[in-house]
């Protein structure tokens, strides 16, 4: 699957992401503000974030850059770059000029919850699949 880079940031462009690191066999959650959006949070969405597992990060970011994703050539200039920013991502890749794809180590964010698999985990309820019947429903006010 190549990404065209004429796509905007949306749920099925976020999908698609998501299902290039679970068929390159990388564990992958939805991480930062575009998953707040998720649960009806408003919020400044100029891209999507992901937490894979730490030995993952190569093979995450080499499936995206295969997949149509640029990877970053603005250097020092990209906010991306900027050790300051906290959580700070291990790697990023650009879907357009104002569109970015970030990876977080698991470690960096998410050091106190378990390992996570590709396959859930019964009696792990700590994450949550997109199915997951655990999920909120729509309901007037949030936004879909």
């Amino acid at each position: 699957m190549v990404v065209n880079a004429d796509r905007h940031l949306n749920n099925d462009l976020v999908a698609s992401i998501s299902l290039l690191l679970k068929k390159a066999c990388v564990p992958n959650l939805l991480w930062g503000n575009y998953l707040l959006t998720v649960y009806g949070v408003s919020a400044i969405v100029d891209g999507v974030d992901f937490v894979v597992p730490e030995a993952l990060v190569d093979s995450a970011f080499s499936t995206l850059l295969k997949a149509g994703f640029c990877s970053c050539t603005k250097g020092a200039e990209c906010p991306y770059t900027n050790p300051l920013r906290y959580p700070f991502p291990s790697v990023h890749l650009h879907v357009d000029t104002k569109t970015t794809v970030l990876l977080y180590r698991k470690s960096d964010v998410l050091w106190a919850l378990p390992d996570f698999e590709l396959a859930p985990q019964s009696g792990i309820s700590d994450i949550m699949s997109a199915s997951d019947m655990r999920l909120p429903t729509a309901i007037l006010g949030r936004t879909s």
